[in-house]
């Protein structure tokens, strides 16, 4: 049977990969409580376990959060996958090692190179981008070296239902459902809505995980890197105007300059076809009603 270490397994996407895994009877999950910034335990917490495979979700993975603490977003994106790497080694780790990167590495891409292939190269314009960028490189370099299955996924943007309210999505639905329950005036704080984005649910990017993990070790996969995204972009406009019309209820929508990041990817969608040729996946939700259930999630968590 196979047993998987999940870093980052308390985040919102790592609750997801928890419970995908836990239907399979092949995977047991074994959970990080420590600081990756603490080399020594981490180094002692790899030493006493038993696993033969790794997830590697642990990270800082707010855009606007990173610009806001560049020196952090780095210690622990970069620092903390090379301390989580180097207890691997000292231990003689030889199973695989999954590291789920992100689309942001890509950074700002031109129309006509749209949707962005796995060999785009990787100009990044955010701390979080660069950092998931450098760690990207790092993983490669120890698959490389040290004898691990390493392969790399970059999801593109990805929500549902129990994300935090500092993204931008759930920021959205947690005003809205607050609007609806008559807790918030019908005005919707908003960045720039006009970017587009490739939106999948996180149910369909962790199912993604869990059918690249089974074949982690086969020579397709070894040492490679893959988009995970639907193919297309979506407006934050698009969702939000859906959204308001399904609820029926007036909602005035104003930008507050505070929500606008300093420099901004307008509009980005990713190229899956590399994933899709080797693993039987595709996206199984629609971000519209994915949108909706997180509205729904909201109004459960505030009534």
């Amino acid at each position: 049977m196979m047993k998987v270490l999940l870093t980052g397994a308390t985040g919102f996407v790592g609750t997801y990969v928890q419970r995908t895994l836990s239907t399979l009877p092949m995977v047991d999950q074994e959970g990080m409580a420590i600081d990756l910034l603490d080399s020594p335990k981490v180094e002692s917490f790899i030493k006493d376990s038993d696993f033969d495979a790794v997830i590697h979700l642990a990270a800082l993975s707010s855009v606007a959060q990173s610009f806001q603490d560049p020196r952090l977003t780095w210690e622990v994106n970069l620092w903390g996958t090379f301390n989580l790497l180097q207890a691997l080694k000292k231990k003689k780790f030889n199973g695989a090692f999954l590291y789920v990167s992100s689309s942001e590495v890509y950074g700002k891409v031109s129309e006509d190179q749209l949707g962005v292939k796995e060999n785009f190269s990787l100009k990044p314009i955010s701390p979080y981008g660069a950092s998931k960028a450098a760690a990207e490189h790092l993983c490669f370099q120890w698959g490389e070296t040290n004898g691990f299955s390493v392969v790399m996924v970059r999801p593109f943007n990805h929500t549902g239902p129990g994300q935090e309210d500092r993204f931008v999505l759930s920021s959205f639905a947690k005003q809205l459902a607050k609007i609806f329950l008559g807790n918030q005036e019908p005005c919707l704080k908003v960045g720039n809505i006009e970017v587009a984005r490739d939106f999948l649910d996180v149910r369909d990017v962790v199912k993604a995980y869990q059918l690249i993990l089974e074949r982690a070790a086969l020579p397709d996969f070894r040492s490679q890197v893959f988009n995970v995204c639907s193919g297309h972009a979506i407006s934050l406009k698009e969702i939000l105007q859906a959204q308001i019309s399904c609820m029926n209820i007036p909602v005035e929508i104003k930008q507050d300059p505070q929500l606008v990041r300093p420099v901004e990817v307008l509009k980005i969608y990713g190229d899956s076809s590399r994933l899709k040729k080797l693993i039987p996946w595709k996206p199984q939700y629609s971000i519209f009603d994915t949108f909706s259930q997180m509205v729904d999630f909201w109004k459960e968590e505030l009534s």
